[in-house]
C-alpha cells in the first residue's frame, strides 16, 4: 500500500497541477481517474473494494485532502456547460463512498498504543494517557471525523449539482458508487425542475413525494449576477452510513416530540439512529440549499429500517421518523410523523426538507405496569380513595389496549341499556 506521506504527496500533486483551471470533460475524467487510483493504492488494491473484498480504510489525513479534491472536481464539472455525465458521477460517488469508510475509525483507538506481550503473546493496546488526556484525544478525533464528514456531504451535493446540470428538465436520473467493505454504495437520485413547477404541482424523486410548495419556495431563489439559473435541483441521497454520527449527539435518537408516553418508559437500549437508513432530501439552486419548512401539506417518504426484534410481553419495539437538526446538532421528530410501520420499513411524513432516518428502541408497556401498580392490593383496597387515585396514575388509560377496552365497554353499555 502507498504510504500516507506518498498518498498525501500524490493528492497535492494532482490537485495543484492546474488541470482543473480550464474545465473540460477530459480534465474532469483525468482528475477523477487519478484520484480513484490514489485511493485504491492507499488501500493496497487495484480497485476501491467490492462486497467480497475487505480493504483497509484510507488514512484520515489522506481522506481529508482527497475530499477537498473531489469537491474541486465537482465544482469544475458544474462550471461546464454540459455538467457531469452519469459514468463520471458514478466514479466520483465511489470515491466519496470510499472516503466515508475512513470515518469508521474508533476515536478511542487514537488513545491507545500497541504493547507487545513480554511472554510472546499477542500484542495488546494499552492506554498510555491519563483519563483527561484520553478524553481530549477522543474529542479531537471526533472533531476531525466530523470535519471530514461535512466535506463529504458538501462534495456529494456538488456532484449532484453537476449531474443535474446535464439532465433535461423533469427527467429523473440515478447514479451510485459500488459497495465497499460490506457497506452499500453512496447513491443519489435527482431531478431538475422549474421553480414554477415546484411551486404549482407535486413532484417526486425516489421515495420522496414533495407537494406544491407555493409561497414556501417564493423568495428563496438564490440567483445572483453570477448565477441566473431559474431551475431547482431535487436531490435524494442514500448514505452508506450515518453522515452525522460525529456531529454533536448524531448517533442517538431523540424521544421528545414523539408519541412515546415518556422518556422513562424506554429501556436502556433506546434510542439508536439506524445508520444504514439515513437519507437526505434537499432542493438546491445556484449551488446552495433552499430552506423549505412549515409546509401546509406534508412531504411523504419511506425509510427502510427493518424491525430488529419481535414484541414481547414486556417490551414493544418503537421506530420513529426523525430528522437531523444541524443547528442543534441532534436528531429530533419536530415536524415529522410516523405514518405507518411495516416489518421492513417506516412510512414517514414531514413538513420540511432535511436528512432523515428512523430511531428505534424498546418501549415498556405502560399499560401493564400501571395496572399492576394499581392492583397490588386487595379488591377492597382498590375501592378506597387511595386505590381509585392509583387507577388515575400513569398513562395506561391512553394505550392501544386500554382504548380497545374503552370501546368494548361503550358498546356493551349501549347494548345493555338499549
Amino acid at each position: 500500500a502507498a504510504s500516507t506521506d506518498l498518498a498525501l504527496s500524490l493528492v497535492d500533486s494532482v490537485a495543484g497541477s492546474g488541470i482543473l483551471d480550464d474545465p473540460s470533460p477530459e480534465a474532469i475524467s483525468s482528475s477523477t481517474s487519478a484520484l480513484d487510483t490514489i485511493l485504491a493504492s492507499s488501500q493496497g488494491s487495484s480497485d476501491t473494494g467490492t462486497d467480497n473484498t475487505e480493504l483497509p480504510a484510507v488514512d484520515l489525513d489522506v481522506a481529508d485532502k482527497a475530499a477537498d479534491f473531489v469537491s474541486s472536481i465537482a465544482s469544475a464539472a458544474g462550471d461546464m456547460e454540459d455538467g457531469l455525465d452519469t459514468d463520471l458521477a458514478s466514479t466520483m460517488m465511489g470515491s466519496v463512498g470510499t472516503l466515508f469508510g475512513s470515518l469508521s475509525v474508533d476515536p478511542a483507538a487514537s488513545t491507545a498504543t500497541p504493547t507487545p506481550d513480554p511472554a510472546g503473546g499477542p500484542t495488546t493496546l494499552a492506554p498510555q494517557m491519563s483519563a483527561a488526556e484520553k478524553a481530549a484525544a477522543e474529542k479531537a478525533m471526533k472533531e476531525k471525523q466530523e470535519k471530514l464528514s461535512g466535506k463529504l456531504r458538501s462534495a456529494t451535493s456538488s456532484i449532484g449539482d453537476a449531474l443535474l446540470k446535464a439532465q433535461p428538465v423533469g427527467e429523473e436520473v440515478a447514479v451510485s458508487g459500488p459497495s465497499t467493505n460490506g457497506r452499500r454504495g453512496l447513491s443519489i437520485r435527482g431531478k431538475k425542475q422549474t421553480s414554477e413547477a415546484m411551486m404549482s404541482s407535486s413532484n417526486t424523486v425516489g421515495d420522496f413525494a414533495v407537494p406544491p410548495l407555493g409561497a414556501n419556495l417564493g423568495g428563496r431563489r438564490l440567483q445572483t449576477a453570477a448565477c441566473t439559473d431559474t431551475s431547482v435541483g431535487m436531490q435524494y441521497v442514500v448514505w452508506p452510513s450515518n453522515p452525522f454520527a460525529y456531529a454533536g449527539n448524531g448517533s442517538k435518537g431523540n424521544l421528545t416530540k414523539t408519541n412515546a408516553a415518556s422518556d422513562a418508559d424506554w429501556n436502556s437500549d433506546c434510542c439508536e439512529v439506524d445508520a444504514n437508513a439515513v437519507v437526505s432530501m434537499t432542493l438546491r439552486s445556484c449551488g446552495q440549499d433552499l430552506e423549505v419548512h412549515d409546509l401546509p401539506e406534508n412531504i411523504t417518504f419511506t425509510v427502510y429500517t427493518p424491525r430488529t426484534s419481535n414484541d414481547t410481553e414486556e417490551f414493544v419495539e418503537e421506530r420513529l421518523c426523525q430528522y437531523f437538526d444541524e443547528t442543534a446538532q441532534a436528531w429530533t421528530s419536530e415536524g415529522c410523523w410516523t405514518v405507518e410501520l411495516f416489518d421492513d420499513r417506516v412510512s414517514c411524513a414531514c413538513n420540511h426538507l432535511s436528512s432523515f432516518s428512523a430511531a428505534f428502541g424498546k418501549l415498556t408497556k405502560v399499560l401493564e405496569q400501571a395496572i399492576v401498580g394499581a392492583f397490588e392490593c386487595s379488591n377492597a383496597q382498590v375501592l378506597t380513595p387511595a386505590g381509585l387515585r392509583n387507577l388515575g396514575k400513569g398513562t395506561w388509560w391512553r394505550e392501544r389496549a386500554a382504548i380497545l377496552v374503552w370501546v368494548l365497554m361503550a358498546i356493551l353499555t349501549v347494548v345493555f341499556f338499549v
